[in-house]
């Protein structure tokens, strides 16, 4: 099972990893993770390394991430994170940076 920590302190947890889809038998919102996901750290097992136990561990911290989306499929709850890609951190440096000269102008958008 993972565990998601949200950058507010909040946990997301008893979540199955399916692919790149994090599944979980209790429901998931889109509140639960917006503007929380940067950073957050994923802990759960995984085929990379051990702990103390021989239990095989994932842990990961992540700076960026993306919410593509939850959703209800099969019975369960869904929800599909990414990293941005480079192309799409310097599109939202740009239009942070137009959304500031813009505010400090006095120009309306």
């Amino acid at each position: 099972m993972y565990r998601i920590k949200l950058n507010d302190g909040s946990e997301v947890s008893e979540l199955k990893l399916v692919g790149n889809v994090f599944q979980s038998e209790h429901e998931l919102t889109l509140g639960m993770f917006a503007g929380k996901l940067s950073p957050c750290e994923i802990t759960g097992k995984s085929e990379e390394g051990e702990d103390e136990d021989g239990e095989r561990m994932y842990c990961g911290a992540h700076d960026i991430l993306k919410l593509c989306y939850v959703r209800k499929r099969n019975g369960k709850w869904e929800v599909g994170l990414s990293e941005y890609e480079a192309h799409e951190l310097a599109m939202l440096k740009l239009r942070g940076d137009v959304d500031f000269v813009a505010i400090m102008s006095g120009i309306e958008l």
